[in-house]
């Protein structure tokens, strides 16, 4: 048995997809599997079957938190005056960008985030913020929400 969990950007070939394989799934069924999924996207393999309802927080349900935060920017530029097109295509081409700078770079991420953020500049008061907003642990209880609904879920199907 393969237990799979990819996302909706695998509809345009983009999916991050989990993979967890039972001891007794052969090497040809995973490659199978891993095959069919890498055809939407990239795959990667769990070590437990618990970890699949990390992924499903994570990169399951995780396109609907980028989309979230698009939507709240989108609609903080339009309240700002940008019309709506301007503001969307900037918006997503900076989630896009920043998507790919940091696929493409060797730096962490807090690295690549403080470069772009300026002492005393408008990304630092736009990270205070949102620090001072307790964002970390708005997403971190988001998170766990899903994972715990994932569990009981699969308990459902059991």
């Amino acid at each position: 048995i393969v237990r799979a969990m990819p996302n909706t950007p695998a509809l345009i070939g983009e999916g991050a997809t989990g993979l967890f394989a039972t001891s007794n799934t052969s090497s040809v069924h995973k490659e199978l599997a891993d095959s069919i999924m890498s055809t939407v996207g990239l795959s990667i393999w769990v070590d437990s079957e618990s970890d699949i309802d990390t992924v499903t927080a994570l990169s399951g349900s995780g396109p609907a938190y980028f989309m979230l935060l698009l939507e709240s920017m989108i609609a903080a530029a339009i309240k700002a005056g940008l019309d709506e097109d301007s503001a969307k295509i900037l918006a997503v081409q900076t989630a896009r960008g920043s998507a790919l700078l940091v696929a493409a770079s060797d730096k962490p991420l807090t690295r690549l985030r403080s470069d772009i953020t300026s002492p005393k500049g408008t990304t630092e008061q736009a990270v205070n913020s949102f620090a001072s907003s307790n964002l970390d642990g708005i997403v971190e209880q988001a998170f766990e929400a899903a994972r715990l609904r994932a569990i009981e879920i699969a308990d459902e199907l059991e």
